[in-house]
């Protein structure tokens, strides 16, 4: 298995969800996940934000030359519009909006990286009203280099 940057596993994370979901009208935030919700109304429907959260060593075994493997937390937190004559059918799609980036994000593993889903720790709305929050979180196994 081929050693990782966490940069690298949040950008496969992003082109993921872009390759699969773009054609639907999905694109990243110009904004890091602490910040997400700052885009303007014209950008915000359809968007989310890749972040990392810790990275944890997963076993004992420190090679310089082979790196280690970790366990690496992301987390991919979306928007998505609520009309004020329609919020309960939009609610229903962005639930089911929330599946679709759920398999978008699992998606993106590979050989070198195995995604697996923690959780989904926030299912918000926006104090106005007019938007769904939501936020998955993932577990990311990769290796990464010591050298």
């Amino acid at each position: 298995m081929a050693a990782l940057s966490v940069s690298a596993i949040r950008q496969r994370m992003q082109a993921q969800v872009t390759t699969s979901l773009g054609a639907q009208g999905w694109k990243p935030s110009r904004f890091v996940p602490a910040l997400f919700g700052r885009d303007t109304d014209m950008i915000n429907p359809k968007v989310f934000s890749v972040g990392i959260g810790r990275t944890d060593i997963s076993g004992d075994r420190q090679r310089a030359t082979e790196g280690t493997m970790v366990y690496t937390e992301l987390m991919v937190r979306f928007a998505w519009r609520l009309r004020a004559d329609a919020q309960v059918a939009d609610f229903d799609a962005a639930l089911d909006a929330e599946e679709d980036l759920m398999v978008a994000c699992m998606s993106a593993s590979q050989v070198d990286l195995h995604i697996k889903l923690e959780g989904i720790p926030a299912r918000q709305m926006s104090p106005d009203g007019d938007w769904f929050l939501g936020e998955l979180t993932f577990r990311a196994q990769h290796r990464l280099a010591l050298i």
